[in-house]
């Protein structure tokens, strides 16, 4: 039995690091360049109507990614949760 259980467990050891590095590092998947996100962004930007012009510029003018970051978190609008402990038309919480 204790030889079962130490065999279950070397193999659990050397078989999982294979499964969970399985995909983290895509070699065919290459990374976008900064110039490609920012472009990206303001590609999206321009597809939907309406959008916070100060957010654009301030895309425009980043120069690396915490800039980027930065426009996001000052401009964008910030998105609702997924539902969980939000009022409803009601004012009940839903559960």
């Amino acid at each position: 039995m204790k030889s079962w259980l130490i065999a279950a467990m070397l193999t659990g050891v050397f078989v999982t690091p294979v499964f969970a590095a399985d995909g983290l590092n895509d070699p065919q998947k290459p990374v976008p360049s900064f110039e490609q996100t920012k472009t990206d962004i303001l590609n999206h930007l321009d597809e939907k109507p309406g959008q916070n012009q100060a957010l654009k510029a301030c895309v425009q003018s980043a120069q690396s990614y915490d800039v980027l970051k930065a426009c996001r978190e000052k401009y964008a609008p910030r998105r609702q949760g997924s539902g969980n402990n939000k009022n409803n038309a009601d004012g009940d919480s839903r559960e």
